[in-house]
């Protein structure tokens, strides 16, 4: 893998941001415009393996071209004989599992995330694309607290096919029958859900380990353990992510 501080097809590598067992991202800076930038690379089994070597710059593109003031813009990508490379705008401010292991947030916090993420899967639906792995991390935050979505690494035309359940993070926020290789926008509106879920449940949360970001479930969906001080507001909202989150995709919400 390329270390930092080296250069890479006009980028220079910075520190390691992130990463997981398919990827690693860079902070970089692309000298030529003088700007910062993320550098995702895809290695490893996954970045050779011959479906995703086929479906890669056809994803990439349509990625590319979701022109929406909250999703993260992609700039450039490329492939090599071993690993493939996407680049996307620099975000300054982290993401919501950090923002969250940090504070709770408040009610017009939760409603501003929810207000963007939602307006951007529902403009990627409305181009045919699904995200497929919403999640708190893939939520990235700005200094003005505005909430921009990432990572469209595993997302795939509506019309166009699926990749089987072993590409897929199995975490709470995972649809049920994203495991059945069954994608539509119903996938995220479930994601969705249980970002709400989380966001809605108070007190400070340590760095993501045993399964503690991931929401319960009941006999309806993921629960949203509220407590604002309203008991109606707590049951609306209780419903509203049991309905986002329930089993059957057309049960759920008809849109994000």
């Amino acid at each position: 893998p390329q270390s930092s501080g080296r250069a890479l097809r006009g980028y220079l590598l910075g520190p390691r941001i992130g990463g997981s067992a398919h990827s690693v991202v860079h902070r970089a800076t692309q000298p030529s415009v003088d700007r910062q930038v993320a550098v995702k690379i895809i290695r490893g089994p996954r970045a050779t393996d011959p479906d995703f070597v086929r479906r890669f710059p056809a994803q990439a593109t349509t990625v590319a071209r979701l022109a929406h003031p909250h999703i993260v813009p992609l700039y450039d990508y490329w492939r090599d004989a071993e690993q493939a490379y996407v680049v996307m705008r620099w975000i300054e401010g982290g993401n919501l599992t950090d923002a969250l292991a940090e504070h709770p947030l408040t009610l017009a916090d939760v409603a501003d995330v929810v207000a963007q993420v939602a307006d951007a899967l529902d403009f990627a639906h409305s181009r045919g694309v699904i995200h497929r792995n919403v999640k708190p991390s893939n939520v990235l935050l700005d200094g003005d607290g505005n909430a921009y979505l990432t990572d469209f690494g595993i997302a795939t035309h509506a019309w166009g096919g699926g990749h089987n359940a072993r590409s897929l993070d199995t975490d709470a926020f995972t649809a049920p029958e994203l495991h059945r290789g069954d994608a539509g926008p119903a996938a995220d509106v479930f994601s969705l859900g249980g970002l709400v879920s989380l966001m809605l449940a108070q007190g400070p949360r340590p760095p993501s380990t045993s399964g503690q970001h991931e929401p319960t479930r009941d006999g309806r969906g993921l629960t949203a353990h509220v407590r604002t001080g309203d008991p109606q507001l707590d049951v609306a909202l209780h419903g509203l992510v049991a309905r986002a989150t329930a089993s059957d995709p057309s049960d759920r919400h008809p849109s994000a």
